[in-house]
């Protein structure tokens, strides 16, 4: 009986307390979770009049149901068992209010009068109702993870599926007539609605294409800025690009296997490190670079090599997209690429072959009215297009040339071969940039003492030639007299 009151006087006194800690945060406009003990009328009642004097037995109320309840749920958000080919989010029972109500209630459980200080409740309630909320988030991450992963599972099976589809038929008609039977397809998918006969259908396009998610269908896509789609990489060959030069050409070869999925992106790397020497570093010692590559896929399960040209986002040309291209080309397995430059976009790498005049392609169903909207050639923009090669790039070949003075160049071949491999990117990167480094240190001191000589040299033709102009002055001088 004891016990039972010294309970009961607890609960009175921490329904007391709460009640203050009300009435302290709405004089501060501030509206606490303690309020979740009122019902929804009362809560409005004391938010807007910033003041809580209604009679405890209304907190005693919502404290009781707080205590009443019981927050389990055996839902596969909770237990973290949720099905590895669950596309939707199951349902859950618990809710950041139920949890707000058990914290409630635990806390009451556990209050002591004589160790409480004013706004200990509402900071304890906050720090383990904060807690709860993080947990709770942190299950439905991990469900809403194996979600994304079943759906990209999903698209990619249809988009294997398509692609198989697309390529029996290609077999079967030859490149050629498959690409002319595309542009056709393409022309009549612009062209196959008519105003005069698609009333209500027309009348919804024309209501659509002045909305604002229209707009950006008026104007050609973007263009990023010129500096992050620029042709670095000699695709014409290595061959060719070194003709008409003399002199020796010191080879270096070096052949690195790494894992598959890093071949693109430490090609990429090289890329970049040889341009940032380039221009940053010195700008004084010219270079030229080209790179081949080998694709392998499975062609049989739908594996694609996709075509895309690069664009950027309205008003911002820092940030670069991919586009799909409409051709629907693709390479075989075991094709080579020699691309004009390799580039990064939303951590896919991209090999860029050509510049196409490129203009986007309305949606679905509002396309068949194309031509009525935008005319029969509606506005372009000059975009790079290229393979995505970030899973079907299986071989790398990079071939540098650095050019130093009177005809003398030094040249390194990089090839990167797929392989198993238990290092990460940064430590393979780490690996090769000393590699790359060490091979450059010397090759770019040895230019600066010929860049000297040849500075020399020209001081002393020059003033040699100076010299001889003065003499021939003094001898023509008498005989002009």
């Amino acid at each position: 009986q004891a016990l039972k009151k010294i309970a009961t006087m607890n609960r009175q006194e921490f329904l007391r307390c709460v009640a203050e800690e009300i009435n302290h945060a709405l004089e501060n406009g501030i509206a606490t979770r303690l309020l979740v003990l009122l019902p929804q009328k009362l809560r409005d009642t004391a938010v807007s009049r910033k003041t809580c004097d209604f009679d405890i037995e209304f907190l005693d109320e919502g404290l009781q149901r707080c205590e009443a309840l019981v927050l389990k749920c055996p839902c596969s958000i909770c237990e973290k068992t949720v099905p590895g080919d669950t596309l939707c989010m199951p349902e859950c029972s618990v809710s950041k209010r139920k949890l707000l109500m058990s914290v409630l209630a635990r806390t009451a459980l556990e209050f002591d009068p004589t160790r409480y200080s004013h706004g200990d409740i509402t900071r304890l309630v906050v720090a383990r109702h904060s807690e709860a909320c993080r947990s709770r988030l942190e299950r439905r991450s991990f469900a809403r993870a194996v979600i994304q992963r079943a759906k990209r599972d999903m698209h990619v099976a249809a988009s294997r599926k398509r692609t198989q589809r697309i390529e029996a038929l290609r077999d079967a008609m030859g490149a050629g007539a498959f690409s002319e039977m595309v542009h056709r397809q393409l022309w009549t998918r612009r062209t196959r609605g008519s105003p005069s006969g698609c009333g209500q259908d027309w009348a919804q396009t024309l209501q659509w294409w002045h909305s604002d998610e229209a707009m950006m269908y008026w104007n050609p896509p973007p263009q990023p800025c010129p500096s992050h789609v620029s042709d670095v990489l000699q695709g014409r060959g290595l061959n060719r690009c070194l003709e008409g030069l003399s002199g020796c050409f010191p080879v270096v070869e070096k052949s690195w296997e790494v894992p598959k999925s890093m071949v693109p992106y430490l090609a990429l790397r090289i890329t970049d490190w040889l341009q940032e020497r380039q221009e940053d570093h010195f700008p004084g010692l010219r270079s030229r670079c080209c790179m081949s590559g080998r694709v392998n896929f499975n062609r049989e399960d739908g594996e694609r090599v996709p075509s895309v040209h690069i664009s950027c986002k309205q008003h911002m040309g820092d940030d670069l997209v991919l586009l799909d291209a409409a051709s629907l080309e693709n390479l075989m397995p075991g094709d080579v690429v020699t691309p004009l430059g390799l580039l990064k976009v939303n951590g896919r790498v991209v090999a860029t072959i050509a510049w196409e005049d490129v203009a986007l392609a309305l949606p679905r169903p509002h396309d068949k009215f194309d031509v009525y909207l935008r005319g029969h050639r509606p506005q372009t923009s000059r975009l790079a297009v290229g393979w995505d090669l970030t899973n079907t790039l299986e071989e790398a070949e990079l071939h540098i040339v650095w050019f130093c003075l009177w005809g003398r160049s030094w040249e390194l071949r990089v090839k990167l071969v797929a392989a198993e491999s238990g290092e990460t990117l940064e430590e393979l990167w780490q690996r090769f940039s000393n590699d790359l480094e060490a091979h450059y240190a010397p090759m770019y001191q040895h230019f600066l003492v010929r860049r000297r000589l040849y500075a020399d040299l020209e001081e002393r033709t020059l003033a040699a030639l100076h010299s001889l102009m003065r003499r021939t002055c003094s001898l023509v001088q008498p005989m002009v007299k």
